[in-house]
């Protein structure tokens, strides 16, 4: 694709509007791109041909297994994430649409009374808030060596307010990664991938980029995990929250390691940060497992105390490899997870401040769910797994692994003893599969899916604003399809403590559009259910309610090849702003949107929508020298 002059001062103009974002110095009234600026510019990535196949299989619909472990071992490499993300724009279109241009109310990102902001001066006694987390990308190889471990801690945008000002808000819709008067934890590259500790558990190295970044769909994420595909799975943080680089006495990032020839390919986190699930490419056994870890984190409103798969919040001591349950198929591609319980962050309470599990009435609280809710533990809740190559879904019953450490830590003083003797080893707490089989999960359930791209499992009522509080979202699953199909299932006892039973029929099937590559609700979102699905094939980001009806789609000129949307807002007081990032992957852009809900009692944005236009709102966009593909983020405390 040739570029015009034309083109490429337009595309400079936009490189000049976000040139801050690097770094980049003013001359004068004049600001000067570094090379590699002056390079994307004139070189932006071709689209590719409308060819794609499913690379792992044979002619006959058989694994590849020469194949398979190919892909599994450059899992992290550019053309593979493209084969990841699947077919684009033009395998489905012989020629270009004419997608119109968001409005926007800004060509800057700031919106409101911003110099003091954009003079990067002290904010003083403003009030401010902010969303950080891990932002992944395949980095250009001319790109500067900051970016080349290609993931950074980067911001959704912020809002900052200031009393007696007019008007006293200020929005900044870029997404950042590099610090500012209220942002200082911001860094580029993550400060987890620069430990000592993960190089050398690497070899030297730490692969990169990631092949995906992991947090928790409640509301309740400030640890973060990141996989490699050298099988290291490591947990890291949004800035200001305890780790290393943030204060006094931080905690390391802890990390785990799969054995070799155990590659990871996507994750989940239990909503409360209990057990983190990790799909495996197994290359030498030629098999699909997934990989239970427990967590020890920080339990919710204690008086610093760390313990294994409870619900926690902000910070983890350690991670441990229980096992693997073992999948009917051999290259799961997505997984997601719900539990009966999600707790939150628990800030401004002291519940569990004298938490003393010596107690057998402390214990009986817990075990029978009768004390306030920062003392309960999920007791059931499912997983479900997809592989895109082989056309199927495993539902994996999470029951026996909650129920036992319920049982160890809730009934008698002797199980509860058992937990006080931690360590490595297969037979100290946690205990490995190996050592106590009853806790280990089971597929219950594989149903056929015809090429089936990316899952969401409801979750019960987690945050402030939610779409008819009765509990049918945790009922959902959702599996979205290649061909363009959004597939509702209910998954039964799987969300009750009664036996596990199987899944049915999808009871709706919801036409979205091609490819669609990720689905985001919950945690930082403005209405919790509310699911946002990305749909790479038509270049469209579909807005729709729990229960299947679409509310309203996105679509902009400036995107050239979405990915990945990720949902987040930044409020305070009466002001807030919830956004869409959105991951555009041959664009070498993160655009961001805001958008409005039609939740009455939601608060609302000071500016908005010309009357009569879309509920989609162009922020900004923010370039960068890769190809971006995930991002996760939860509240800065």
């Amino acid at each position: 694709m040739s570029v015009s002059r034309r083109q490429i001062i337009k595309l400079a103009s936009s490189f000049v509007a976000g040139a801050a974002v690097f770094g980049v110095q003013k001359r004068g009234t004049a600001i000067d791109l570094q090379s590699w600026q002056r390079k994307a510019i004139a070189k932006r990535p071709m689209q590719s041909h409308n060819k794609w196949v499913e690379k792992i299989l044979n002619s006959d619909g058989t694994i590849n297994w020469q194949m398979y472990t190919y892909v599994a071992n450059n899992y992290n490499r550019r053309d593979i994430i493209d084969y990841r993300l699947g077919p684009d724009y033009n395998f489905y279109h012989s020629s270009s649409e004419n997608i119109p241009k968001l409005w926007g109310a800004t060509n800057d990102g700031f919106i409101g009374n911003c110099s003091t902001v954009k003079a990067g001066s002290s904010i003083g006694n403003s009030d401010w808030f902010a969303m950080s987390g891990q932002l992944i990308f395949s980095p250009d190889s001319t790109a500067p060596s900051e970016y080349q471990p290609g993931v950074m801690r980067a911001r959704n945008g912020s809002i900052y307010l200031f009393a007696g000002a007019s008007p006293e808000y200020c929005f900044d819709m870029r997404v950042q990664w590099t610090p500012d008067a209220g942002n200082y934890y911001n860094t580029n590259p993550d400060v987890a991938v620069q430990q000592q500790s993960w190089k050398k558990a690497s070899g030297g190295s730490v692969p990169a980029p990631p092949i995906a970044t992991v947090r928790t769909k409640a509301s309740a994420g400030v640890t973060g995990f990141l996989l490699f595909t050298n099988g290291l799975i490591g947990a890291t943080g949004t800035g200001n929250d305890g780790y290393i680089g943030c204060c006094s006495n931080p905690l390391p990032y802890p990390f785990v390691r799969l054995p070799k020839g155990k590659v990871p390919t996507s994750g989940a986190i239990t909503p409360n940060n209990e057990f983190l699930l990790v799909t495996v490419w197994d290359t030498v056994n030629r098999k699909g497992q997934v990989a239970v870890i427990a967590i020890k984190g920080f339990v919710v409103t204690s008086n610093n105390l760390y313990l294994w798969g409870f619900p926690n919040w902000p910070t983890i001591e350690k991670m441990k490899i229980l096992g693997y349950v073992d999948l009917p198929f051999a290259a799961p591609t997505a997984i997601q997870t719900s539990i009966d319980m999600p707790s939150n962050s628990g800030r401004g309470h002291g519940d569990n401040y004298f938490m003393d599990l010596n107690s057998q009435a402390e214990r009986d609280t817990w075990y029978n769910w009768s004390g306030s809710f920062y003392k309960k533990t999920a007791r059931c809740g499912y997983a479900v797994v997809i592989s895109r190559a082989e056309n199927r879904a495993a539902f994996i019953d999470l029951q026996p692994l909650l129920q036992y450490y319920r049982k160890m830590y809730f009934t008698t003083q002797a199980n509860y003893d058992q937990t006080k003797n931690e360590g490595a080893a297969f037979d100290r707490w946690p205990y490995t599969f190996s050592h106590a089989p009853e806790q280990k999960p089971k597929v219950v359930s594989t149903i056929v899916v015809n090429k089936p791209t990316a899952v969401a499992a409801g979750l019960p009522w987690c945050t402030m604003y939610w779409r008819d509080r009765n509990h049918v979202f945790q009922e959902n699953a959702y599996i979205a399809t290649m061909d363009g199909e959004l597939r509702i299932y209910k998954v039964g006892n799987l969300m009750t403590t009664a036996p596990a039973g199987t899944i049915g029929q999808p009871f709706k099937i919801v036409k979205i559009g091609k490819n669609p590559t990720n689905i985001d609700y919950g945690r930082g979102g403005e209405v919790g259910n509310d699911l946002f699905v990305n749909c790479r094939g038509d270049k469209t980001i579909y807005y729709l309610y729990y229960d299947g009806r679409i509310h309203a789609r996105l679509r902009d000129a400036r995107l050239q090849d979405p990915v990945y949307v990720a949902v987040s807002s930044n409020g305070r007081d009466k002001y807030n702003s919830p956004i869409l990032s959105i991951m555009d992957f041959r664009g070498k852009q993160v655009v961001n949107y805001r958008y409005q809900n039609d939740v009455p009692e939601a608060l609302r944005t000071p500016v908005g929508n010309p009357p009569g236009t879309s509920v989609f709102e162009y922020g900004y966009a923010t370039p960068l020298p890769g190809q971006p593909f995930m991002f996760t983020s939860a509240e800065v405390i």
